[in-house]
């Protein structure tokens, strides 16, 4: 008898017909919506839309809040001239909704960075302060960001 290994559910899933496939599919297809929407929106517009969903003809975008879904619906016709004709998609309309943000996503955040500056005023605090602690704490914080150049 041969051992069995242990496989991904991702693994088991592609290639089959059943269900569980196409649901995977279903949420790639989407995710990858998603991501071409996103490329396409206003920096401004990408924290507050999300694609919902995509029927044969329809996209549903859902926004958090109605100002956004105003302006949506403003961007909706280039929005759409830009997915037909970039992907193909064979889209006639978009249609957009406001979702309660306590059952949004929440917004993608991006890592905070540590400018050269902040960096070297954190080793100049450092260096003043009475607190050995703190002064190491600084200098570990000062480390996280780039160096001034010397």
């Amino acid at each position: 008898m041969s051992k069995l290994e242990p496989q991904s559910i991702c693994n088991l899933l592609i290639g089959r017909k059943n269900r569980y496939s196409q649901l995977l599919e279903r949420a790639r297809r989407l995710r990858r919506l998603d991501i071409w929407v996103a490329s396409l929106l206003p920096a401004s517009a990408r924290d507050h839309c999300r694609v919902a969903n995509c029927s044969a003809d329809t996209l549903t975008l859902a926004v958090d809040s109605p100002a956004w879904s105003s302006r949506m619906r403003f961007q909706a016709p280039p929005l759409l001239r830009q997915l037909n004709r970039r992907h193909g998609l064979g889209l006639n309309r978009i249609r957009v909704v406001v979702q309660d943000p306590a059952s949004a996503p929440p917004p993608r955040t991006r890592p905070a960075r540590l400018s050269t500056r902040g960096a070297q005023l954190l080793r100049e605090a450092a260096d003043t302060v009475g607190d050995e602690a703190l002064a190491t704490a600084l200098r570990h914080l000062a480390n996280r960001g780039p160096r001034s150049p010397r």
